[in-house]
């Protein structure tokens, strides 16, 4: 109850954008007191207002100065529930903070611009960015692709109510350290794992992100999310930075399951000039040598579990491998493509089951 009678503001949709100072108009309560809702992203009046990445804060006022005794109504439809809202009263200064709220979703287009033109801060902006790498989200369904344009993407796609119309996206821009990528996957918590040109394996966490969409969300708007492993191995001559490698990653896929035995979420790292496939797991690399014929390298892997209960034998992966001219491998002319399939026994004594 404030000085002039119940009243409540509401913020809908996607929460509030806080990247900058917002007016919002207040639905008033009985009282039918005018006033603004005020969200400040760092300072409120003389005292401060410590405002995390996830929450709203502010301040009430009216012409009256600040009020106190307000209810303040966050909620949103769009995280896969009929109504989610979390309710706060301004204290005596009027003050407000709704701390911890999860993303909202907006599930709709505003006006927007080409992608050839300018970043307009007020306005969405149409990416043409085709996916060289795909996957979905175990976790929220989302979707997400590697684009090889410029030096490189991560993006994600929530897909709405009503796909196309109700697309979203959001797109993450590789460090100008980088200078590529290829295809890439997803882990059963979400982080993207990608294979860069250069030679790193990149993996992208969201979740690091202070900055997902918004005026300032231009593309270079996360740093933080992306992290870099080198792959091991020899370089190409006159290379002394940590890009550069001869193995030359294509591809990846992440053993969701742990089928092969390395652990769950082991990432396999496909080279394009290499004598098999290469592990991360654990912080470690593993190389997966197919000894003969020389010179292995495949553009796709998957897992197959022929028996849970099996055991090591009946289970493994599976990569084939095929170039555009095989008879220039080992084996010459008569070569042909081929299968291959990796297992791990737990000690090298294991017999099958």
């Amino acid at each position: 109850m404030g000085r002039n009678g119940i009243r409540s503001f509401l913020l809908n949709a996607a929460w509030v954008d806080m990247s900058s100072k917002q007016t919002l108009p207040a639905r008033v309560g009985a009282a039918g007191i005018a006033a603004f809702l005020m969200i400040w992203p760092n300072q409120v009046g003389a005292q401060q207002l410590r405002i995390g990445p996830t929450d709203v804060g502010g301040v009430v006022t009216s012409a009256k100065g600040p009020e106190a005794g307000v209810w303040v109504i966050a909620e949103t439809t769009g995280l896969g529930t009929k109504r989610y809202a979390k309710i706060v009263v301004t204290d005596d200064q009027g003050r407000y903070l709704l701390p911890a709220l999860p993303p909202g979703t907006q599930y709709k287009r505003d006006e927007y611009v080409e992608p050839n033109a300018p970043v307009d801060p007020t306005k969405d902006k149409r990416f043409n960015l085709g996916f060289y790498g795909i996957s979905v989200n175990p976790n929220d369904g989302s979707v997400w692709g590697s684009s090889t344009s410029g030096r490189g993407w991560i993006v994600r796609v929530e897909l709405g109510p009503n796909p196309p119309v109700t697309a979203l996206t959001e797109a993450y821009q590789l460090p100008p350290s980088e200078i590529g990528i290829r295809g890439m996957d997803l882990d059963s918590k979400g982080i993207a794992w990608a294979a860069g040109a250069g030679g790193n394996l990149i993996s992208f966490d969201r979740s690091k992100c202070r900055i997902r969409n918004g005026p300032t969300a231009t593309g270079d708007h996360c740093p933080e999310g992306f992290k870099f492993y080198p792959l091991p191995g020899p370089k190409f001559d006159g290379v002394q930075e940590a890009l550069g490698t001869v193995a030359s990653p294509y591809y990846v896929w992440v053993d969701m399951h742990d089928i092969f035995g390395l652990g769950k979420d082991a990432v396999i790292v496909l080279d394009n000039q290499s004598d098999g496939v290469q592990a991360f797991a654990n912080g470690k690399w593993v190389h997966l040598a197919v000894p003969y014929p020389m010179g292995f390298f495949t553009k796709g892997m998957e897992g197959r579990i022929d028996d849970p209960n099996g055991g090591w034998s009946a289970k493994g992966l599976w990569a084939t491998w095929g170039g555009r001219a095989p008879l220039h491998s080992e084996g010459g002319m008569g070569t042909t493509p081929y299968a291959a399939q990796f297992q791990l026994r737990p000690n090298p004594l294991a017999n099958a089951n």
